[in-house]
């Protein structure tokens, strides 16, 4: 790069001439304050001194009495230029950074050619502080208005309230109907069936002497009506004679729409000995009696399920003593299932009570389906469940009429309406089924809690300022107690939205 000489870039009026220049380095004599500094004006730039010399670059100082002039580029010009620019050009900001520094205007004319080239004597220090904290400034703004807006955007109120109780003893006589009136109770009658069956030991034996039997459907494809008298026998494939007990009449053929129906009759037939060889599945019979005559292929049977329970000799068995535990066990199990189905079964509009309960169960008996094992036997119960089943607000209503004066139709709750004591008439599960209206007795203490209608507290508080919120809750007669909590904390006044008002029912605050 080029190298000029800072004596070709000072303009030729401020140049010094060389001889005087000379003669003062000669000399050694310190040169004139106004040829060493001159304080500039406001706006003017201060000239820069710096000797013009042949060698390299360099800087002395005071105590070296710099003898060799200062070589400079093009671009130490421009650099000292634009420091220049920065430097407080001010008489009174240059006496002030004397003050400050604690040196003389000589001292600072000497040391300047180095401050020129390496750096700015005084700098705006506002300036760059600004410059340098801006976006940090406006970042935090910024992060304030996000903040600002997100709650704002999330904002609402949470309303937390507990509604007006009361504690009142009962020992009321009521009615009730299945068809009842507006204001009347209505119950219901509902009736679980169930069987329950288990496997006991058979370590008992018994001598036995029992003939299968079973069911068969007699069919008759005469024209005519066709008796068969009582002891009839009826013939298996396999040659083993059956008998029924009766006498019986198997209906005649007709033709019903053009279309031909047989006629037919069901009746029980018996082994015609006894013994496990007459057990049999389903299958046709015959009647030896009528074979030669025109009506043998014209009346004949079918079995309708297996025939079973033939048995000789002596055989396995329950004890009295096993029988009657398994009947036990049976109750048990059958009366739990029963109440369990029934609870299951109940809607949740209607209401129950264990006095409103009849449980009718047969006692247990031996079954005649197959066990898992020869020396194992099946025990099979039964039973049924009645149950009164009332309306729950209805009965509700009913009651609060009945035991607070002031009540006006609002919605109630009791709370522990199940815990109430019922009373009824003792009687059959059939004769409960065939009731139309049903005389009770109800005792206990009932708490009853009032409803808050929340769609229309939420309307009431719509917009409403913070400070009117005690006043306005005076209003529902049914809240006994409420605080509200409007957020953000600076909101004035209530949201306008309904999803933005949040209820809280709590039993006390």
């Amino acid at each position: 790069m080029a190298k000029y000489l800072i004596q070709d870039i000072i303009p030729p009026e401020r140049r010094q001439p060389q001889h005087r220049r000379n003669e003062a380095e000669e000399s050694h004599e310190p040169r004139s304050l106004d040829h060493q500094v001159r304080i500039p004006h406001a706006g003017e730039k201060r000239p820069v001194r710096i000797q013009p010399t042949h060698h390299h670059t360099e800087v002395k100082t005071e105590s070296q009495h710099a003898h060799r002039p200062i070589e400079a580029t093009q671009e130490d010009y421009r650099a000292n230029e634009l420091e220049e620019s920065k430097v407080i050009d001010t008489g009174i900001a240059h006496t002030k950074y004397f003050d400050e520094k604690n040196i003389s205007p000589g001292e600072y004319e000497r040391s300047s050619m180095v401050h020129r080239l390496h750096g700015p004597v005084i700098r705006e220090t506002g300036t760059t502080f600004l410059r340098a904290w801006l976006p940090w400034i406006f970042g935090l703004f910024g992060v304030i208005a996000l903040a600002l807006f997100v709650l704002n955007f999330f904002g609402g109120a949470t309303v937390t309230l507990v509604p007006k109780k009361e504690t009142v003893a009962m020992d009321q006589k009521m009615s009730a109907f299945k068809n009842p009136a507006s204001s009347e109770v209505s119950f219901a009658i509902m009736k679980v069936n169930l069987e329950e069956t288990m496997e006991v030991p058979a370590t008992g034996e018994k001598t036995v002497t029992e003939k299968a039997s079973g069911r068969i459907v007699v069919y008759n494809k005469q024209t005519t009506t066709q008796r068969l008298i009582k002891n009839t026998r009826f013939q298996s494939p396999t040659g083993k004679i059956y008998r029924i007990a009766d006498s019986i009449n198997v209906p005649k053929t007709t033709t019903v729409k053009g279309k031909e129906v047989i006629g037919s009759i069901e009746v029980t037939v018996y082994a015609d000995e006894a013994g496990p060889e007459y057990n049999s599945a389903s299958t046709d019979f015959t009647l030896p009696g009528l074979k030669g005559s025109p009506t043998f292929n014209k009346v004949y049977a079918r079995g309708k399920g297996a025939i079973e329970g033939g048995a000789s000799g002596t055989i396995k068995t329950v004890t009295d003593a096993d029988l009657k535990s398994a009947r036990e066990q049976l109750r048990v199990t059958l009366e739990t299932k029963l109440r369990t189905k029934a609870r299951s079964d109940l809607a949740a509009s209607q209401v129950s009570f264990d006095a409103g309960i009849v449980i009718e169960l047969n006692e247990g008996t031996l079954s005649k389906a197959e066990a898992s094992s020869k020396d194992k036997a099946v025990v099979s119960a039964s039973g049924a469940l009645y149950l009164v089943a009332f309306d729950r607000d209805r009965l509700t209503r009913s009651i609060v009429s009945q035991l607070v004066k002031v009540y006006k139709g609002e919605k109630v709750n009791i709370l522990n309406l199940e815990a109430l004591k019922l009373e009824i008439p003792t009687m059959t599960g059939t004769e409960l089924w065939g009731l139309d209206r049903l005389d009770f007795k109800l005792s206990g203490d009932p708490v009853i809690e009032w409803s808050v209608d929340e769609a229309e507290l939420k309307k009431v508080l719509f917009g409403i300022p913070k400070q009117n919120f005690k006043s306005t809750m005076t209003q529902f007669q049914t809240i006994e107690n409420a605080t509200a909590d409007v957020y953000p904390a600076w909101k004035r006044s209530f949201p306008t939205e309904a999803e933005d008002i949040r209820i809280k029912i709590q039993t006390a605050i």
